[in-house]
């Protein structure tokens, strides 16, 4: 382990193990308890050409840059889709929009009220401008694909949600859909016959979601209460006058091709396009008139 001495805030630079499990991996960036990131460290990861960024926390225990006070902060927060491989589509805002600072508050495999928890307590700690909330694809005691039996409608998003919107954070709160491109139409084609379990998510590799078998119950009750998650955000949108920035149906897409070329899993953007969901996340906050 390393220091970077050349930064203002000393931070701890680890360089990653090919041999490591994801597991151990995670354990030198998230903290016990799922309370949020390990603040100020530096991954760094070997390549032919030398060591090379994989991604950094900043003193406040996000991803992306230190926010010095010169520019409005935006922080989106979610699960691993938000987190992302490396330096992601969030982190990557900060490119093409040089007025701002945008800081990642994902957390891989976290569930919605987590989520908010870790938002809402960032707040009164921070000076955060405006908040997107990603509410992800987790729910405990279980993950969004515990079996059929122990399904029923999770309601602790829908009663929570509410209290977070209604005691108005200091910032500008945007509610965010979650994309769910595995409908019950596209369960008519033979999605099994386009995994590639070979190759890298940033090319070939194609898979149902982690170790999971793909099957049409567990699929459609994945799908139903998904959309249920999506319609409670969409409901709260509505009701409370909170501005929606709808993902779910920007990329319903109708092909599977085109499904690959955006998602390597159920859930996943695909790093290759996190440049382009940048520009559309940036699109999107121009819509809603959060920036010009």
């Amino acid at each position: 382990m390393l220091f970077r001495k050349t930064d203002p805030i000393m931070r701890e630079v680890i360089e990653l193990d090919p041999a490591w499990s994801h597991s151990i991996f995670q354990s030198f960036y998230i903290l016990p308890e799922r309370r949020g990131l390990y603040p100020n460290r530096v991954f760094v990861r070997k390549t032919g050409a030398g060591p090379e960024l994989f991604f950094e926390t900043n003193s406040w225990g996000l991803k992306g840059p230190e926010p010095d006070g010169t520019k409005p902060v935006l922080a989106v927060w979610g699960d691993s889709v938000v987190f992302g491989h490396g330096r992601s589509w969030v982190e990557m805002l900060n490119d093409i929009q040089s007025n701002l600072c945008a800081l990642n508050g994902g957390l891989e495999g976290d569930d919605p009220v987590n989520i908010l928890r870790r938002m809402w307590e960032a707040n009164q700690a921070y000076k955060v401008d405006v908040n997107i909330y990603f509410p992800g694809w987790h729910a405990r005691p279980g993950y969004a694909c515990d079996p059929p039996s122990d399904w029923m409608p999770n309601p602790m998003l829908a009663d929570i949600l509410p209290k977070v919107i209604e005691q108005k954070m200091p910032g500008k709160f945007i509610l965010c859909t979650v994309p769910i491109w595995l409908t019950p139409a596209m369960m008519q084609q033979d999605v099994p016959a386009y995994f590639h379990p070979e190759g890298n998510i940033t090319d070939t590799y194609f898979a149902f979601w982690g170790n999971l078998t793909y099957g049409k119950d567990l699929v459609l009750n994945i799908y139903r209460y998904m959309s249920e998650r999506n319609d409670i955000v969409r409901g709260m949108a509505s009701k409370y006058g909170v501005s929606l920035i709808d993902l779910d149906k920007r990329f319903a897409f109708s092909t599977m091709e085109k499904i690959r070329e955006y998602f390597f899993d159920l859930c996943h953007f695909r790093p290759a396009i996190y440049g382009e969901l940048s520009q559309i996340l940036l699109d999107e906050l121009k819509r809603l008139k959060v920036l010009t």
